[in-house]
């Protein structure tokens, strides 16, 4: 039997800091600065982040060195 490892990680829209924007690839950035509401801005931008930062580390990366290829299925 393989042991497995599983790491979870929490965040909260307190943690939004304009720091975390350097995080953020420009596309990602660009539709940050879109949402109209600041709750809607602060949940993206934790939540990419946080993605970034988590895969970054199982990587063993910089987080700016994560891409994501976002695509609909429609």
């Amino acid at each position: 039997m393989t042991a497995l490892t599983c790491r979870l990680w929490w965040a909260s829209t307190d943690d939004a800091s304009p720091a975390l924007l350097d995080l953020l690839d420009a596309g990602e950035r660009e539709r940050h600065g879109r949402f109209r509401l600041q709750a809607d801005r602060d949940r993206y931008l934790v939540a990419h982040a946080l993605a970034r930062l988590a895969l970054a580390r199982e990587a063993e990366c910089a987080p700016n060195q994560v891409a994501f290829t976002l695509h609909c299925r429609a």
